[in-house]
């Protein structure tokens, strides 16, 4: 099972929590379409309604949801989707985050649910399967969804299985980590895509509500250090217990100051290296996202991330 965790960089980035959302999509009138764009050129599965199914039976704010259709199961050999399309929101404060509430019933492992990004090539990625951004998503760099219920199904990696309780899923990108190349794209664009292979189980497909967006203000003080900051080579990658800092590029005479946080931006393990190849311990981590950051003096020189197992 792979896992994705929700990181806060407190180090670099002051935060201010709002109180509520600035944006909130529920489906009860016809304002969610300023944000939804249902995707009417397939089997026109995502419907807007009342949920009338055995697991799917109420929505999380009554009465009207968005799933895959309000009656029947889902279809087999299908990709539909709906976009969630925010404009001009991104690109001025300190940190953003998504939330929305979804059930979801699918034949295990065979059928799912996946989440789209449309990236700085303009080509869609799956964002739940992190290791697909890289150099293609620079918008989302340094961004993680926080929910472990995620597995392989097929080929790809998203939601499976079946559970019937509402599940709050938290996307999260901050502003140290937004290195814009394409200045003009001022828009997020997540596309969630519903994948069903042949085989028909009868099954209930996915349901979201309740879809907010905050925006948490503050400032950003160190972007622009942090964007330059040299992005660093750690192995192995991910780890159970020690792993390798490659610092060749960057020691220079003076010890370096190495700091590791963790998923609250707390600072977990601090320590100074004039070592090219400085070991790092994480055996007695919990298991989860780390970042690490390097410093020269008060200066952010480098930065890598790793997973424990």
């Amino acid at each position: 099972m792979k896992s994705f965790y929700l990181l806060l960089f407190i180090g670099l980035t002051t935060i201010c929590w709002a109180q509520s959302p600035q944006i909130t999509i529920h489906f009860d009138d016809t304002t969610y379409q300023n944000y939804i764009t249902i995707d009417t050129s397939s089997a026109k599965v995502w419907h807007v309604g009342k949920p009338q199914k055995t697991l799917f039976d109420s929505a999380y704010n009554a009465p009207n949801v968005i799933l895959t259709d309000t009656i029947n199961s889902y279809p087999t050999n299908d990709t539909s989707s709906f976009i969630l399309k925010l404009e001009n929101v991104i690109w001025s404060s300190s940190g953003y985050e998504i939330r929305y509430r979804q059930k979801k019933d699918f034949e295990n492992k065979k059928d799912g649910g996946i989440i789209l990004a449309k990236c700085d090539d303009g080509k869609w990625y799956n964002i739940l399967n992190n290791s697909m951004l890289g150099s293609h998503c620079l918008f989302f760099y340094g961004f993680y969804i926080s929910t472990n219920n995620l597995d392989y199904f097929g080929n790809n990696f998203g939601f499976t299985g079946t559970d019937s309780t509402w599940e709050e899923i938290s996307i999260n990108f901050m502003c140290n980590a937004m290195r814009i190349q394409n200045k003009s794209w001022p828009d997020v664009e997540l596309k969630f895509m519903l994948i069903s292979d042949s085989n028909q189980t009868n099954q209930e497909g996915w349901m979201i509500d309740d879809i907010r967006f905050y925006d948490y203000g503050g400032t950003c003080s160190s972007i622009e250090e942090f964007n330059q900051a040299e992005a660093l080579n750690i192995f192995p990658n991910p780890t159970y217990d020690n792993s390798y800092l490659d610092l060749s590029n960057l020691i220079k005479g003076n010890a370096l100051r190495v700091s590791i946080t963790n998923l609250l931006g707390e600072e977990v393990q601090l320590s100074y290296t004039s070592e090219s190849l400085t070991k790092l311990s994480f055996k007695d981590f919990p298991s989860g996202i780390y970042q690490i950051m390097v410093f020269e003096e008060d200066k952010i020189i480098g930065k890598s991330k790793i997973i424990k197992h």
